[in-house]
């Protein structure tokens, strides 16, 4: 649920940093369901209790994530959290936000691999992969069966995963 994962990940920032803090949004590639998704869920919650001080697409990628974040530190020096839409994007705002010596948090969302592997290591929201895949198969296969399809979605649950990102190690 990319929604609530995002709603989650916004709220943990409201935690760990304070409300009205400003924060940036790291988007993914414009018009794709995640990207759509995630967004509404951390605008939820960071419209009314964050000062969202950027919001720029950089499309899923990590070396665009890093370009987009140099770009929002240069408009906005202020900036004391970063969510982004996923933890490609989100690698790349840690290299930018390296490059300055500040202490910005940054939450990703997919948890891949990578993510505990990083310098820092990435908070991130993890989805459950395997479920996911599960429910697609067997959608494929009602599909090649010629079954009818659900008319509803499933909803695969999201869980916070704190790395040093955010400066709280804990699952």
């Amino acid at each position: 649920d990319n929604v609530a994962g995002s709603k989650m990940a916004t709220e943990y920032f409201i935690d760990t940093i304070g409300e009205g803090t400003p924060v940036a949004e790291l988007q993914g590639t414009t018009g794709a369901s995640a990207t759509i998704d995630r967004g509404a869920g951390f605008h939820e919650v960071a419209d009314e209790k964050l000062d969202v001080t950027g919001s720029q697409t950089a499309d899923f990628n990590r070396a665009t994530g890093m370009t987009v974040m140099e770009n929002l530190l240069q408009a906005n020096g202020s900036i004391k959290g970063v969510f982004a839409h996923n933890d490609e994007m989100a690698l790349g705002a840690l290299e930018a936000i390296a490059a300055t010596g500040k202490d910005i948090k940054v939450v990703g969302f997919d948890d891949m691999p990578v993510a505990a592997l990083s310098n820092p290591t990435l908070t991130t929201v993890r989805i459950n992969s395997d479920a996911i895949g599960m429910i697609a198969a067997d959608l494929l296969l009602s599909r090649i069966q010629n079954q009818k399809l659900p008319s509803r979605y499933t909803y695969v649950q999201t869980t916070p995963v704190f790395r040093e990102s955010t400066g709280i190690l804990h699952e």
